[in-house]
Protein backbone atom coordinates (compact mmCIF):
# COMPACT_ATOMS: atom_id res chain seq x y z
CA UNK A 1 0.00 0.00 0.00
CA UNK A 2 1.32 3.45 -0.90
CA UNK A 3 1.88 5.74 2.00
CA UNK A 4 -0.62 8.50 2.41
CA UNK A 5 0.25 11.67 0.47
CA UNK A 6 -0.13 13.79 3.58
CA UNK A 7 2.30 11.56 5.46
CA UNK A 8 4.84 11.91 2.66
CA UNK A 9 4.60 15.70 2.75
CA UNK A 10 5.04 15.72 6.47
CA UNK A 11 8.09 13.48 6.17
CA UNK A 12 9.63 15.77 3.51
CA UNK A 13 9.00 19.00 5.51
CA UNK A 14 8.26 18.21 9.09
CA UNK A 15 6.40 21.08 10.86
CA UNK A 16 7.14 22.24 14.31
CA UNK A 17 4.70 21.10 16.82
CA UNK A 18 2.83 24.04 18.34
CA UNK A 19 3.64 24.60 21.95
CA UNK A 20 1.22 23.19 24.36
CA UNK A 21 -1.37 25.76 25.26
CA UNK A 22 -1.04 26.97 28.81
CA UNK A 23 -4.02 27.15 31.09
CA UNK A 24 -5.56 30.66 31.09
CA UNK A 25 -5.18 32.65 34.29
CA UNK A 26 -8.83 33.00 34.96
CA UNK A 27 -8.31 34.96 38.17
CA UNK A 28 -6.23 37.59 36.39
CA UNK A 29 -8.79 37.92 33.63
CA UNK A 30 -11.56 38.30 36.15
CA UNK A 31 -9.52 41.00 37.92
CA UNK A 32 -9.14 42.95 34.65
CA UNK A 33 -12.74 42.57 33.61
CA UNK A 34 -14.48 43.07 36.93
CA UNK A 35 -12.24 44.98 39.30
CA UNK A 36 -10.33 47.50 37.16
CA UNK A 37 -13.30 49.03 35.31
CA UNK A 38 -15.19 49.26 38.56
CA UNK A 39 -12.30 51.12 40.23
CA UNK A 40 -12.08 53.61 37.32
CA UNK A 41 -15.79 54.21 37.42
CA UNK A 42 -15.58 54.96 41.11
CA UNK A 43 -12.76 57.48 40.56
CA UNK A 44 -14.63 59.26 37.79
CA UNK A 45 -17.76 59.37 39.85
CA UNK A 46 -15.89 60.68 42.85
CA UNK A 47 -14.37 63.47 40.75
CA UNK A 48 -17.75 64.32 39.28
CA UNK A 49 -19.27 64.45 42.75
CA UNK A 50 -16.51 66.80 43.89
CA UNK A 51 -16.60 69.07 40.84
CA UNK A 52 -20.37 69.31 40.48
CA UNK A 53 -20.93 71.62 43.51
CA UNK A 54 -18.03 73.86 42.48
CA UNK A 55 -19.37 74.17 38.96
CA UNK A 56 -22.82 74.95 40.31
CA UNK A 57 -21.45 77.67 42.59
CA UNK A 58 -19.46 79.17 39.69
CA UNK A 59 -22.56 79.26 37.53
CA UNK A 60 -24.58 80.95 40.28
CA UNK A 61 -21.87 83.55 40.83
CA UNK A 62 -21.65 84.25 37.10
CA UNK A 63 -25.41 84.76 36.90
CA UNK A 64 -25.31 87.04 39.95
CA UNK A 65 -22.53 89.17 38.45
CA UNK A 66 -24.43 89.55 35.19
CA UNK A 67 -27.53 90.53 37.13
CA UNK A 68 -25.70 93.07 39.31
CA UNK A 69 -23.78 94.77 36.46
CA UNK A 70 -26.33 96.50 34.18
CA UNK A 71 -25.71 96.72 30.48
CA UNK A 72 -24.22 100.11 29.64
CA UNK A 73 -26.88 102.34 28.09
CA UNK A 74 -25.95 104.42 25.05
CA UNK A 75 -25.43 108.13 25.78
CA UNK A 76 -28.48 110.34 25.48
CA UNK A 77 -28.90 113.04 22.85
CA UNK A 78 -28.12 115.70 25.46
CA UNK A 79 -24.94 113.91 26.54
CA UNK A 80 -23.82 113.54 22.94
CA UNK A 81 -24.58 117.20 22.19
CA UNK A 82 -22.41 118.34 25.11
CA UNK A 83 -19.65 115.87 24.18
CA UNK A 84 -19.67 117.17 20.59
CA UNK A 85 -18.54 120.65 21.74
CA UNK A 86 -16.35 119.74 24.74
CA UNK A 87 -13.77 117.48 23.16
CA UNK A 88 -10.12 118.08 24.06
CA UNK A 89 -9.59 120.20 20.97
CA UNK A 90 -9.84 123.70 19.51
CA UNK A 91 -13.07 124.64 17.75
CA UNK A 92 -13.44 127.31 15.08
CA UNK A 93 -16.63 129.20 14.32
CA UNK A 94 -18.05 132.07 12.30
CA UNK A 95 -21.18 133.61 13.79
CA UNK A 96 -23.53 136.50 13.06
CA UNK A 97 -25.46 137.88 16.01
CA UNK A 98 -28.04 140.55 16.65
CA UNK A 99 -30.60 141.61 19.22
CA UNK A 100 -34.35 141.43 18.68
CA UNK A 101 -37.21 143.55 19.96
CA UNK A 102 -41.00 143.82 19.78
CA UNK A 103 -43.67 141.16 19.31
CA UNK A 104 -42.40 140.47 15.79
CA UNK A 105 -38.85 140.32 17.10
CA UNK A 106 -37.43 142.86 14.74
CA UNK A 107 -33.67 143.01 14.41
CA UNK A 108 -32.09 146.04 16.09
CA UNK A 109 -29.82 147.22 13.30
CA UNK A 110 -26.92 148.60 15.32
CA UNK A 111 -26.56 145.33 17.24
CA UNK A 112 -25.67 143.19 14.25
CA UNK A 113 -22.13 141.83 14.13
CA UNK A 114 -20.22 139.06 12.43
CA UNK A 115 -17.37 137.47 14.31
CA UNK A 116 -14.79 134.74 13.85
CA UNK A 117 -13.72 132.81 16.92
CA UNK A 118 -11.68 129.99 18.34
CA UNK A 119 -12.44 128.17 21.58
CA UNK A 120 -10.79 125.48 23.67
CA UNK A 121 -13.49 124.17 26.04
CA UNK A 122 -11.01 122.20 28.14
CA UNK A 123 -9.03 125.32 29.12
CA UNK A 124 -11.76 127.96 28.84
CA UNK A 125 -9.77 129.97 26.29
CA UNK A 126 -11.73 131.95 23.70
CA UNK A 127 -10.51 134.40 21.05
CA UNK A 128 -12.82 136.43 18.82
CA UNK A 129 -12.29 138.99 16.07
CA UNK A 130 -15.21 141.05 14.77
CA UNK A 131 -15.59 142.38 11.26
CA UNK A 132 -15.16 145.93 12.57
CA UNK A 133 -11.75 145.17 14.01
CA UNK A 134 -12.76 144.75 17.64
CA UNK A 135 -11.15 141.79 19.36
CA UNK A 136 -11.18 140.02 22.68
CA UNK A 137 -9.61 136.98 24.28
CA UNK A 138 -9.95 135.20 27.61
CA UNK A 139 -8.23 132.37 29.41
CA UNK A 140 -11.34 131.80 31.50
CA UNK A 141 -10.14 134.08 34.30
CA UNK A 142 -8.95 137.31 32.68
CA UNK A 143 -10.32 138.96 29.55
CA UNK A 144 -8.52 141.39 27.27
CA UNK A 145 -10.56 143.57 24.90
CA UNK A 146 -9.43 145.74 22.02
CA UNK A 147 -11.79 148.45 20.75
CA UNK A 148 -10.97 149.65 17.27
CA UNK A 149 -12.81 152.99 17.14
CA UNK A 150 -10.69 154.51 19.94
CA UNK A 151 -7.70 152.18 19.65
CA UNK A 152 -7.93 151.13 23.30
CA UNK A 153 -6.99 147.98 25.16
CA UNK A 154 -8.54 146.91 28.47
CA UNK A 155 -8.10 143.90 30.73
CA UNK A 156 -10.42 142.77 33.54
CA UNK A 157 -11.45 139.73 35.52
CA UNK A 158 -14.13 137.52 34.05
CA UNK A 159 -17.48 137.74 35.86
CA UNK A 160 -18.44 134.55 37.65
CA UNK A 161 -20.96 132.36 35.88
CA UNK A 162 -23.43 131.85 38.71
CA UNK A 163 -26.15 129.97 36.87
CA UNK A 164 -27.20 128.42 33.57
CA UNK A 165 -28.37 131.80 32.27
CA UNK A 166 -25.00 133.43 32.94
CA UNK A 167 -23.10 133.59 29.68
CA UNK A 168 -20.81 135.72 27.63
CA UNK A 169 -21.70 136.40 24.05
CA UNK A 170 -19.85 133.93 21.90
CA UNK A 171 -19.73 131.32 24.63
CA UNK A 172 -22.41 129.01 23.28
CA UNK A 173 -20.36 126.06 24.56
CA UNK A 174 -20.42 127.43 28.11
CA UNK A 175 -24.15 128.12 27.92
CA UNK A 176 -24.89 124.60 26.69
CA UNK A 177 -22.72 122.82 29.26
CA UNK A 178 -23.96 124.92 32.21
CA UNK A 179 -27.59 124.27 31.28
CA UNK A 180 -26.92 120.55 30.96
CA UNK A 181 -25.09 120.29 34.29
CA UNK A 182 -27.87 122.21 36.02
CA UNK A 183 -30.44 119.73 34.70
CA UNK A 184 -32.26 122.51 32.86
CA UNK A 185 -31.65 121.23 29.31
CA UNK A 186 -34.24 119.18 27.46
CA UNK A 187 -34.54 117.69 23.98
CA UNK A 188 -37.56 118.86 21.98
CA UNK A 189 -36.91 116.71 18.93
CA UNK A 190 -36.01 117.13 15.29
CA UNK A 191 -37.11 119.88 12.90
CA UNK A 192 -36.01 121.64 9.73
CA UNK A 193 -34.35 125.05 9.95
CA UNK A 194 -33.59 126.87 6.71
CA UNK A 195 -33.58 123.57 4.81
CA UNK A 196 -31.32 121.83 7.32
CA UNK A 197 -32.26 119.02 9.70
CA UNK A 198 -31.60 120.16 13.24
CA UNK A 199 -32.44 119.12 16.77
CA UNK A 200 -33.96 121.64 19.19
CA UNK A 201 -32.54 121.71 22.71
CA UNK A 202 -34.14 124.11 25.21
CA UNK A 203 -33.17 125.26 28.69
CA UNK A 204 -35.32 127.40 30.99
CA UNK A 205 -36.08 128.01 34.66
CA UNK A 206 -39.40 127.42 36.44
CA UNK A 207 -39.95 131.16 36.92
CA UNK A 208 -39.68 131.64 33.17
CA UNK A 209 -37.34 134.60 33.45
CA UNK A 210 -34.84 133.19 30.98
CA UNK A 211 -34.78 130.68 28.18
CA UNK A 212 -32.05 129.39 25.90
CA UNK A 213 -32.68 127.62 22.62
CA UNK A 214 -29.98 125.63 20.86
CA UNK A 215 -30.47 124.32 17.35
CA UNK A 216 -27.77 121.73 16.65
CA UNK A 217 -27.06 119.77 13.50
CA UNK A 218 -29.03 116.52 13.50
CA UNK A 219 -25.95 114.44 12.70
CA UNK A 220 -22.88 116.19 14.14
CA UNK A 221 -24.83 117.91 16.98
CA UNK A 222 -22.68 121.03 16.49
CA UNK A 223 -24.36 124.45 16.99
CA UNK A 224 -26.37 126.01 14.18
CA UNK A 225 -28.43 128.63 16.06
CA UNK A 226 -28.40 129.95 19.62
CA UNK A 227 -31.14 132.20 21.07
CA UNK A 228 -30.88 133.66 24.56
CA UNK A 229 -33.97 135.30 26.09
CA UNK A 230 -34.28 137.07 29.42
CA UNK A 231 -37.34 138.69 31.01
CA UNK A 232 -40.95 137.53 31.12
CA UNK A 233 -40.76 136.01 27.68
CA UNK A 234 -43.89 133.86 27.85
CA UNK A 235 -46.91 136.13 28.20
CA UNK A 236 -49.55 134.84 25.85
CA UNK A 237 -51.35 137.65 24.01
CA UNK A 238 -49.26 140.46 25.51
CA UNK A 239 -46.47 142.71 24.32
CA UNK A 240 -42.88 141.63 24.90
CA UNK A 241 -41.70 143.63 27.94
CA UNK A 242 -39.28 146.49 27.39
CA UNK A 243 -36.75 144.88 29.73
CA UNK A 244 -36.68 141.68 27.74
CA UNK A 245 -33.44 140.99 25.90
CA UNK A 246 -33.29 138.53 23.02
CA UNK A 247 -29.95 137.72 21.42
CA UNK A 248 -29.82 135.48 18.35
CA UNK A 249 -26.60 133.95 17.07
CA UNK A 250 -26.41 132.09 13.76
CA UNK A 251 -23.37 129.97 13.09
CA UNK A 252 -22.25 129.90 9.49
CA UNK A 253 -19.52 127.52 10.61
CA UNK A 254 -18.73 125.53 13.72
CA UNK A 255 -16.03 122.91 13.37
CA UNK A 256 -13.50 120.90 15.34
CA UNK A 257 -9.96 121.71 14.22
CA UNK A 258 -7.21 119.08 13.81
CA UNK A 259 -5.27 118.07 16.92
CA UNK A 260 -2.07 119.70 15.64
CA UNK A 261 -3.67 123.16 15.32
CA UNK A 262 -1.34 125.94 16.50
CA UNK A 263 -2.64 127.26 19.84
CA UNK A 264 -1.67 130.79 18.87
CA UNK A 265 -5.14 131.13 17.31
CA UNK A 266 -6.39 131.51 20.90
CA UNK A 267 -4.17 134.54 21.57
CA UNK A 268 -4.78 138.23 21.00
CA UNK A 269 -3.06 139.83 18.06
CA UNK A 270 -0.56 142.56 18.90
CA UNK A 271 -1.95 146.09 18.94
CA UNK A 272 1.12 148.34 19.18
CA UNK A 273 0.34 151.90 20.19
CA UNK A 274 -3.09 151.07 21.61
CA UNK A 275 -3.80 153.08 24.73
CA UNK A 276 -4.79 151.31 27.89
CA UNK A 277 -8.00 152.20 29.66
CA UNK A 278 -10.09 151.10 32.58
CA UNK A 279 -13.21 149.13 31.93
CA UNK A 280 -15.73 147.67 34.33
CA UNK A 281 -16.39 143.98 33.72
CA UNK A 282 -19.84 143.09 32.44
CA UNK A 283 -22.29 141.99 35.11
CA UNK A 284 -23.39 138.40 34.78
CA UNK A 285 -27.14 137.71 35.17
CA UNK A 286 -28.10 136.59 38.64
CA UNK A 287 -28.63 132.91 39.23
CA UNK A 288 -32.26 131.90 38.65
Amino acid sequence: MKPDLLDELRAADPAREPPAASEPDWDAMAQQILVVPRRRWRRGRRMALVLAPAMAVTAVVAVAVVALVPASAPPSVLERAVAAVTDDAIYHYVVTSHELEGPQRRVIADTRSTREGWIDPSSGEIHEISEGGDEWATDGRRRTMYTAFNDSLQTFDEPSASGPAAQARGDVVGALTRSFRAGALRDEGLEVFEGRRVRRLVASNPARTWRQTFLVDADSLLPVLFVSETGDYIREGTQIPRDQRVIEERFARFERLPDDTDRSVLEMRPHPGARSGSLQPPVAPAAP
